[in-house]
C-alpha cells in the first residue's frame, strides 16, 4: 500500500489564505485529522498557534524615558480590538511575556473594547504602574487605506 504524499508547506500556506481571521483559526484543528497520521507532527509545526481563550495579566512600570518598548494597532475607530504589533526584545514587556499578536483586552481594569486608539494610549500613559490584560491571538489586523476592509496577518511562531 502506497502512502499518500502531501506537500504540507503548500497546503498550510493555502489554508492560511482561507483561514484568515482570528475566529477561524480553530479550523486548523478541525482539519488535522484529515492529514495523514505520519505527517501530523509536521502539520502542527507549520500551523499557526490557536488563540488562547485564557486571559493573562502583565504588570509593567512606565519608564522615565516614556517608551514601554512595544507598539499597538487598532481601536474602536478601526473596528478591531487593540493588538501588539511590535515589541523590543530588550523591553520589560517582552521579559514579562507580552508578544506580537497579543490582543490587549483591558488597561488597569478598564475594558477598552469601545475605546479609540488615542484614548488607549492616553490611558496607558496616565499611569506609572500598568496592568494589561491580554489574550494571545497570533494575528494582527492591517489595512492600507481607512476605507479598506480590515485584513489579518499571521505572526510568525518565532515572534510569539
Amino acid at each position: 500500500m502506497a502512502v499518500c504524499s502531501l506537500d504540507l508547506p503548500t497546503f498550510v500556506a493555502d489554508l492560511k489564505t482561507i483561514i484568515n481571521e482570528p475566529e477561524k483559526i480553530c479550523l486548523f484543528d478541525e482539519i488535522r485529522p484529515l492529514v495523514p497520521l505520519n505527517q501530523q507532527i509536521a502539520y502542527d509545526s507549520l500551523c499557526p498557534i490557536i488563540p488562547s481563550a485564557t486571559k493573562k495579566l502583565i504588570h509593567l512600570e512606565n519608564p522615565e524615558n516614556g517608551s514601554l518598548g512595544f507598539s499597538l494597532r487598532g481601536g474602536a475607530e478601526h473596528g478591531t480590538g487593540v493588538y501588539v504589533t511590535s515589541i523590543s526584545p530588550t523591553s520589560d514587556a517582552y521579559r514579562k511575556d507580552l508578544r506580537v499578536g497579543d490582543e490587549v483586552v483591558s488597561v488597569n481594569g478598564f475594558y477598552i473594547i469601545q475605546a479609540i486608539h488615542e484614548e488607549i494610549i492616553e490611558l496607558i500613559n496616565d499611569f506609572q504602574e500598568i496592568e494589561l490584560q491580554i489574550r494571545r491571538i497570533g494575528m494582527i489586523p492591517f489595512r492600507i487605506k481607512a476605507s479598506d476592509v480590515v485584513r489579518w496577518e499571521y505572526v510568525p511562531k518565532e515572534n510569539i
